[in-house]
């Protein structure tokens, strides 16, 4: 899941009491904020899941377009893994000396 901005939420509409508030005016300017999630598929209309299993008991999830082949997204991604390993070998390197 991907999170944009840092906004929070807003308030829900106060009624108004029975007096008139100075600021009333500040809460009726606060644009509305709308929280979507947006997950486009491809046109294809199937998309196939693989789960593997990595070394050091690491999953790895790749979705792939069922009429192309093509892989759509992997998670981690690639280049996270390769990071992780080597921050391994850094490790098991200093742990001999």
């Amino acid at each position: 899941m991907r999170i944009d901005g840092s906004q929070l939420a807003p308030l829900p509409p106060q009624e108004p009491s029975g007096t008139e508030s100075k600021n009333r005016g500040v809460a009726e300017a606060r644009p509305s904020i709308k929280d979507e999630v947006v997950q486009r598929l491809p046109d294809s209309g199937s998309v196939n899941v693989v789960v593997e299993m990595q070394p050091g008991n690491v999953l790895v999830y790749k979705f792939i377009d069922g009429a192309s082949g093509q892989l759509i997204q992997q998670i981690p991604s690639e280049q996270i893994l390769k990071l992780s390993e080597a921050i391994e070998a850094v490790q098991k390197s200093t742990k001999l000396k």
